[in-house]
């Protein structure tokens, strides 16, 4: 699909290797994605979890993002139903088809994507078996593979995997390497005698990340590729290249560092502090006895958080400050005879001091903590503008076996 590899083995490069498997008796067969349509500076991601400009307070998925399962070629079903595949090795690329629209009808006229049109980030491929399935599950604490999302997407085993004669075999398979830009010509052959196995194949999921960076001044068609092959950016926010600007003959564009605009996710270091995109919520936890992670940072603060659990009372509320590092930083106490007091302490002394304050249930016997966390909402990666010309892009993937 992609040409000759040049094929390292530790310290050599480009040792003898066979990386026609065909020759060596191995048969192959293509799978397409469904299109890929973007404006200049979108960021295409159907890993993201979530629609970005929803409600955080949601975990619901957006079925707008995502690709959904595709179905393998019948033959391959039919052939390893209740069978084992193995597959020794996969291609991918990225090609505009003819007719637009219509994958594979003539795979003979594909036009591979320049990198430089659309930048290959990354991508991650499921292909999985009639007793597995894709689910979005929770991360595991520490798990950076879902980006900071409330759940991400795996391949599980459906309740009848357990019920197979051998069911130590496979169900399913992840084929993501990580590499982006140079994924094309990183050969994915494995060496004699190894081989991913899957039970019954019959699904594949793909979740493609890419940047689109083509100047649509030099055109997005299948005819437009030997335009402007000298790389030609098109333009790109404040925020790229550091607030540097676009220098004299660039070699990439400043749209693969992911920056922010003034429209999505830019910092007020460069687009000033009335920048509305970047959002920072404040939320404020009552906690019966224990520590405060986080500490409340100002009397102001202390007084809001209290007010925003709404207390009820049947007399007097009052705010009030007061010296004493013996207790939290910032506490609500309520009495018996119907009033109640936000307390915000002020700890004048100098040298540290101890942020874990422990407060006992006897001490709060009539009373609660605040606690609060803060979260930055980050909107960066988006749509720089309205631009209205697209370019239509199939993810093509080669799976061998």
């Amino acid at each position: 699909m992609n040409g000759k590899y040049i094929v390292a083995s530790g310290n050599n490069v480009g040792v003898a290797f066979n990386d026609d498997y065909e020759s060596k008796g191995h048969e192959y067969f293509d799978v397409y994605s469904p299109e890929l349509a973007t404006h200049y500076g979108e960021v295409f991601w159907t890993g993201k979890l979530y629609n970005f400009f929803s409600s955080r307070k949601s975990l619901k998925p957006s079925t707008k993002t995502d690709m959904g399962n595709n179905e393998l070629p019948q033959e391959i079903v039919e052939r390893f139903k209740g069978k084992v595949i193995a597959i020794t090795g996969y291609e991918m690329d990225q090609v505009m088809v003819t007719p637009t629209g219509k994958p594979g009808v003539n795979s003979s006229a594909d036009v591979s994507v320049p990198i430089n049109w659309a930048y290959n980030h990354h991508y991650m491929l499921w292909m999985t078996g009639s007793d597995s399935e894709m689910k979005y599950v929770k991360p595991q604490p520490g798990d950076v593979s879902a980006h900071g999302a409330p759940l991400k997407w795996k391949a599980v085993d459906k309740p009848s995997a357990k019920l197979r004669d051998d069911p130590s075999i496979p169900t399913s398979q992840l084929f993501s390497e990580g590499n982006g830009g140079e994924s094309r010509k990183s050969f994915h052959g494995y060496p004699n005698g190894y081989a991913q196995l899957i039970e019954s194949p019959n699904l594949w999921h793909i979740t493609p990340m890419q940047i689109d960076t083509r100047n649509r001044d030099c055109g997005v068609r299948p005819e437009d590729v030997k335009n402007c092959t000298t790389f030609t950016p098109g333009p790109e926010p404040k925020q790229a290249r550091y607030g540097r600007g676009i220098p004299k003959n660039p070699i990439y564009s400043g749209l693969l560092e992911c920056p922010g605009s003034s429209r999505f996710g830019g910092d007020p270091i460069f687009y000033g502090e009335d920048t509305k995109t970047r959002q920072i919520v404040t939320s404020y936890e009552m906690i019966p006895y224990g520590s405060c992670e986080t500490e409340v940072k100002d009397a102001s603060s202390c007084f809001e958080a209290a007010a925003s659990f709404h207390i009820d009372t049947t007399k007097t509320w009052k705010n009030e400050t007061v010296s004493d590092s013996s207790k939290p930083r910032c506490f609500v106490v309520t009495r018996e005879d119907g009033t109640a007091s936000a307390t915000y302490v002020i700890v004048c002394h100098l040298g540290h001091r101890n942020t874990q304050t422990k407060i006992t249930k006897t001490q709060v016997q009539h009373g609660h903590i605040i606690n609060f966390a803060v979260h930055a909402r980050d909107r960066t990666c988006r749509r720089l503008h309205d631009e209205r010309r697209r370019h239509d892009v199939s993810s093509r993937g080669r799976g061998e076996g």
